[in-house]
């Protein structure tokens, strides 16, 4: 399976990350509660703690929550949530949909 790749700004540079090749079955459950979030449209279930740790998981835990929260663009924060959880229960195509619109005109913010 293709790797998905997220870039976090730590310590004043760009960091590039990608999810290892082997991603646990556990992770799936937690995937589908977090898409379940997204989708009620709660606003008290569109960002949480457990999802920050969601991600670090998906990634190895190459990085902590807290890494995490101050370094991806807050512009950029549920997309990758959402599409890391499309990701990790197979909707690669989707998750690619999600980190990278199709609208020629957006770039990615801060650039």
């Amino acid at each position: 399976m293709e790797a998905m790749t997220i870039t976090l700004h730590l310590n004043g540079k760009k960091k590039k990350f990608s999810t290892p090749s082997f991603i646990t079955g556990a992770l799936f459950r937690t995937a589908v509660e977090v898409t379940e979030d997204f989708e009620s449209n709660d606003p008290e279930r569109l960002y949480t703690s457990a999802q920050s740790e969601f991600i670090c998981e998906v990634f190895g835990n190459k990085f902590t929550a807290e890494e995490f929260e101050q370094g991806i663009d807050s512009r950029l924060l549920t997309r990758t949530i959402y599409a890391t959880a499309n990701y990790v229960i197979g909707n690669i195509v989707e998750a690619s949909k999600i980190l990278n619109p199709e609208t020629a005109e957006e770039a990615e913010p801060g650039e």
